[in-house]
């Protein structure tokens, strides 16, 4: 099948897109009528040959490694259809000597029955730098071979599978593999019914990990043992720059207060994102404490928490002596006017920070005004957001001329 006769088949449904870095961009389209095709399994498997066929062609143009080929494919949808464009996807793994692919596969309705094809592309030689493949059910036999791909792959850098559900039994075999990859950078398990137990197995291979730079468990069933797992790898990994454990039930103040005292000797994590956990004040000045010595971390997402105005003034007075944090995010906690008032007078000394989160708070107009006083002499900060606070239009207005006269380029969020 042709390239022409591909996009006749119908509408824009799905697109195969290479892009040509510096001045060489380009992209190829490969139209599919989703509905035509699912009529008849014989057009959808002929489509996939034709894919095949036609990717191999693209991969074999002369001086494409050179150029640095770069190849997205996309195919969002659980039909048969999808799978069974699965094969002819990671065929093209096998056929293309120079490119890195990203394959997204996100909700394609891959189960157990199809993970030994990605398996296969994984094996060695391989060129896969990212693979997706959210929503899908891999099942624990799935998940098993996905980690056998991670621990015998060395070309795939960022792996997303989040809301696979692969629960501890997979965080085991994932860990496992990260004891022996060194490649991986970025590895997303948001969303999967992961427990304390599969995070101690995590934690056990980030510790021999060296190559690991993201890790995100966002939405997992986790409490304080596994935050202390965790912070106990941090004190021996020097690799992983971002942390995320968002909204995950049960971690509280003891959890928090151990990650904390990991950052006082870690010096390689840039990122931390604990929101949406019951931390109380305790949790934040802990938090605060470390910023006095740490000198790596420079994004710190501590929202949705239960942070009051004696942690903010902790913080703020960290921020004092703190020259690394660049973010910080504390929006829908309950600091009202006298944590602004104390991030005021942090920011008439603070050389470093750029942008301050402090939406949906109970910030009052004294404490906004104080704000914008500051930003008056502050040549860094580039944005507060202070929306969703009980100020008067009147204020809102009157401050955000104030800076505008003023040529400040800090911008005050009302709305």
């Amino acid at each position: 099948m042709s390239p022409s006769s591909m996009c006749s088949l119908g509408s824009t449904s799905h697109f195969i897109e290479h892009i040509l870095p510096s001045e060489l961009w380009a992209k190829v389209y490969a139209f599919v009528d989703l509905k035509q095709a699912l009529y008849t399994r014989l057009v959808s498997i002929e489509l996939a040959r034709g894919v095949n066929t036609y990717l191999q062609q693209l991969g074999s143009n002369e001086g494409m490694e050179q150029t640095g080929f770069r190849l997205t494919l996309k195919l969002a949808d659980e039909t048969e259809m999808a799978r069974d464009m699965l094969l002819a996807k990671l065929s093209v793994a096998k056929h293309l000597s120079g490119p890195y692919i990203n394959l997204d596969l996100s909700g394609c309705g891959i189960t157990n029955r199809n993970t030994h094809w990605i398996l296969k592309a994984l094996e060695e030689p391989s060129t896969i730098q990212r693979l997706q493949l959210v929503d899908n059910r891999l099942g624990i036999s799935g998940i098993k071979e996905i980690a056998e791909g991670i621990r015998v792959n060395n070309s795939m850098e960022d792996l997303n599978l989040g809301h696979c559900g692969i629960a501890d039994r997979g965080a085991r075999a994932v860990g496992a593999a990260l004891e022996e990859n060194s490649r991986l950078r970025g590895l997303n398990l948001a969303g999967n019914q992961i427990t304390d137990d599969g995070v101690v197995a995590l934690a056990r291979g980030l510790i021999s990990n060296s190559g690991l730079n993201a890790l995100d468990l966002t939405g997992n069933h986790l409490t304080c043992l596994a935050a202390e797992v965790v912070a106990e790898a941090l004190q021996v990994n020097g690799h992983l720059k971002a942390l995320a454990m968002n909204g995950t039930g049960d971690i509280q103040d003891p959890g928090c207060i151990a990650l904390a005292q990991a950052l006082t000797v870690n010096n390689s994590l840039q990122s931390l994102s604990v929101a949406h956990n019951p931390f109380t004040c305790k949790a934040i000045t802990a938090l605060a404490d470390t910023l006095l010595t740490n000198k790596s971390l420079t994004h710190l997402n501590i929202s949705s928490t239960s942070t009051r105005d004696e942690g903010a003034t902790s913080l703020a007075m960290a921020l004092a002596e703190n020259h690394a944090l660049v973010h910080l995010n504390l929006g829908h906690t309950l600091i009202s006017s006298e944590g602004a008032l104390a991030f005021a007078d942090a920011f008439r000394v603070n050389t470093t920070l750029q942008t301050l989160n402090l939406a949906s708070c109970s910030v009052k107009d004294n404490g906004a005004a104080a704000i914008a006083d500051a930003l008056l002499t502050n040549d860094v900060m580039l944005w507060v957001n202070l929306s969703f606070n009980p100020l008067t239009e009147q204020v809102a207005n009157n401050l955000s001329t104030l800076l505008h006269q003023h040529n400040r380029k800090a911008n005050l969020h009302f709305i």
